[in-house]
């Protein structure tokens, strides 16, 4: 089987469509989310004349959970999770492979505006593993009203992207005014936390505005790793601590990863027999903090590994949302 890594997508063979979640996946499928489903009413999202129906209308962890029916218990992450067998599966879409497409001979606007973005990307230098994902990897996009979602697989590469876009060196804007306001609230809704705290994550590296067209960029190094070879960890109860986190490159990945230098506990379930090595975040609000750093407080799942005779702390799980809140 292809080497499925975060954000390809899938067809299956009822003509849904799902979303890799990770790199991490078993030999036998992959670990991911129903995404789209065929309808007979007319949506945004068609192609040749069918049309589909959005099946997640929000990243929220239980709606993600209850859109896929199949399920497999991952030690790697002490849960139950979402799961798309390989007899289910009857195409697999390659975000990279899909740029090249595009490359060739953009359609649309919305196909002409992916490509002027990459282009600007490709122009500071930075040219590998370069990928589009979102329902235009999947050819259902809406010329008009889809996003542009681009997703790069290369630590080098996704450097020189957040550094140009830093320096302003590039043809996109931030959310600004009322726009940055809508993506602060929504942000402070969905993860429990005040409007303040979620506007401190705004990061035109990860989201703004290209040619009027909204835009958002994920991370990944690329590495896929076969989930039957992954340490154990089990939830024993929930935490909430006051950490320095390192921030470093695997904060990009996803679910994102921060090395939690030093901390203070002020809330445990359980007593902890030795330290908490880092902080694991299948929210992709907290990856600025993962990757650049800083002091935070966490309020999560608290995981053991016997395995590696370390804690952990899991957050944007369905289990227990938690919060992230950047000091």
């Amino acid at each position: 089987m292809h080497k499925v890594l975060d954000h390809y997508y899938i067809k299956l063979r009822n003509n849904c469509y799902a979303v890799a979640t990770g790199n991490i996946h078993y030999r036998s499928g992959i670990i991911g989310y129903i995404k789209y489903c065929p309808t007979k009413a007319k949506t945004q999202w068609c192609l040749s004349g069918f049309c589909y129906e959005r099946l997640v209308p929000i990243y929220d962890p239980l709606v993600v959970y209850t859109s896929t029916q199949t399920r497999i218990y991952a030690p790697y992450y002490g849960s139950k999770v979402p799961f798309i067998p390989l007899s289910m599966i009857s195409k697999i879409y390659d975000p990279v492979a899909r740029v090249k497409e595009l490359l060739m001979k953009p359609r649309d606007p919305l196909e002409a505006d992916t490509i002027g973005l990459i282009s600007e990307l490709m122009n500071t230098g930075q040219v590998s593993g370069i990928g589009v994902t979102g329902s235009l990897l999947a050819g259902i996009h809406n010329p008009v009203k889809s996003d542009i979602d681009l997703v790069i697989y290369d630590w080098r590469t996704s450097m020189g992207i957040i550094e140009s876009i830093n320096e302003n060196s590039l043809g996109v804007e931030a959310f600004k005014n009322n726009r940055l306001r809508e993506w602060c609230k929504r942000n402070a809704e969905t993860n429990n936390i005040s409007i303040e705290a979620a506007c401190k994550y705004y990061r035109p590296w990860r989201r703004g505005v290209y040619r009027g067209r909204e835009y958002s960029i994920l991370y990944n190094n690329g590495v896929y790793k076969p989930m039957e070879t992954m340490e154990r960890w089990d939830t024993i109860g929930s935490v909430r601590v006051k950490a320095y986190i390192n921030g470093g490159l695997e904060g990009l990945n996803y679910p994102s990863l921060g090395l939690i230098e030093e901390y203070e506990i002020i809330y445990s379930s359980k007593p902890l027999k030795t330290d908490i090595e880092y902080v694991l975040s299948f929210e992709a609000l907290y990856i600025p903090i993962l990757y650049e750093g800083g002091w935070a407080l966490i309020d999560g799942l608290l995981q053991y590994s016997i395995d590696r005779g370390t804690y952990r702390i899991i957050l944007g799980v369905k289990e227990y949302k938690g919060s992230m809140i950047w000091l």
